[in-house]
């Protein structure tokens, strides 16, 4: 695991159980579905939210994410607390968190 932030972004994706959450899932999620051998986690900011995204180097979906199981309880409990999450596939598979700074 990679790991890239500034220590204030981690302190406020993770005061709140849906950072927690986010990264239970994805690290379970890339390891048991995908057989990902690597994951880099990184965290950005903008003036009215952070994010945290989980990019892993396993085998990427065949089509379409669904937000099922795990993704559809992360995705509901993100939007209770004003987040949101995304899935991105690209060179690897991206499970993002975008929390509002005020909520």
């Amino acid at each position: 695991v990679l790991f890239r932030s500034p220590g204030h972004i981690v302190r406020h994706i993770y005061s709140d159980l849906i950072g927690h959450r986010i990264s239970y899932i994805a690290l379970a999620n890339a390891a048991k579905h995908a057989g990902a051998e690597n994951m880099e986690i990184s965290f950005s900011e903008t003036q009215d939210a952070v994010g945290c995204a989980f990019t892993s180097d396993g085998r990427l979906p065949a089509g379409e994410v669904r937000f099922t199981g795990g993704l559809y309880n992360l995705s509901v409990l993100a939007e209770k607390q004003g987040a949101k999450v995304r899935a991105r596939v690209g060179e690897g598979f991206t499970l993002s968190l975008l929390v509002p700074k005020t909520r």
